[in-house]
């Protein structure tokens, strides 16, 4: 087993107090800031290529140390927060990096700090943070996410029966009314239930066909865990229109439901009811 020095030409100066991420998105590994000695700040971007050292001479968040920086997936961006700048006082600012220039984020987030921890959480799209030290006698035990922009997503497919469908309106945004059409219903009444899964019901596996309930040619799609909710709202002679209110809570983002109408129909079959095609609701932030 050997050490082999891998100093490259140009590389940074000594510091202390500095922070890197790795960009997986240019395959880069970022360094900024910390303190150089003997005991100045920098505000210098470096990039790594896994054989050369680059200073990248853009304008950055100013001259600090014990900040942290992590990569975000979702924003394809190392994001920067916090630290301590020359005068000792406490950073608590967001920053993000594209490979061309620093942008700071206004957005609220964790009390000024500095020597705190910040990674990936993997699969989940975030950013945690944890700790840190808050005055020259706290120090922090908090933990935080930083959640990046999320599309809303709205998708139907499946047959219904009777001619009732369900298609996408306003897509599901957090803070938002999320809509969806209904058309085919016999009584102009219909109902939507939602449910988190797709897969199985106690019934079996997802989807299951409704004739031995009496309802031949309809489909069961999702597991209504959240029962029935309804009834729609008429909005003319052959649609109406199932609405629901998403609170600004960060932490329904990326939920999946699932949404399928119901509707009386006497006339249809032995149970007197029918059911539309599936819809799939992905929550974003826009």
């Amino acid at each position: 087993m050997l050490f082999r020095s891998r100093t490259p030409p140009q590389s940074p100066p000594v510091r202390l107090g500095h922070a890197m991420a790795y960009d997986q998105a240019r395959n880069r590994t970022v360094l900024y800031g910390g303190t150089g000695l003997p005991g100045s700040l920098r505000n210098d971007t470096w990039e790594w290529d896994g054989t050369n050292w680059t200073q990248v001479l853009v304008s950055g968040p100013g001259v600090r140390h014990s900040h942290a920086m992590a990569f975000l997936s979702q924003l394809n961006r190392v994001v920067l927060f916090g630290g301590e700048d020359r005068f000792g006082v406490l950073l608590g600012d967001t920053w993000t990096y594209d490979g061309t220039a620093w942008t700071q984020l206004a957005i609220p987030g964790p009390a000024p700090r500095r020597g705190h921890g910040m990674v990936l959480r993997l699969g989940m799209d975030r950013l945690v943070l944890f700790g840190g030290r808050l005055d020259a006698q706290t120090l922090a035990d908090d933990t935080w996410e930083l959640i990046g922009p999320r599309a809303a997503s709205a998708n139907a497919w499946g047959t219904g029966c009777g001619n009732l469908a369900m298609a996408p309106q306003a897509p599901p945004v957090i803070g938002a009314t999320a809509t969806a059409l209904v058309t085919g219903s016999p009584s102009m009444l219909s109902y939507v239930a939602l449910g988190f899964n797709n897969s199985y019901t106690t019934f079996g596996g997802l989807p299951t066909s409704l004739s031995g309930f009496g309802m031949p040619g309809c489909w069961l799609y999702h597991a209504a865990d959240l029962a029935v909710f309804g009834p729609t709202a008429a909005i003319n002679a052959i649609a109406q229109q199932y609405a629901l209110p998403l609170p600004p809570f960060a932490g329904l983002l990326g939920l999946r439901l699932y949404l399928q109408a119901w509707a009386p129909a006497p006339a249809a079959n032995a149970a007197g009811l029918i059911t539309s095609n599936v819809m799939s609701w992905d929550i974003g932030s826009f």
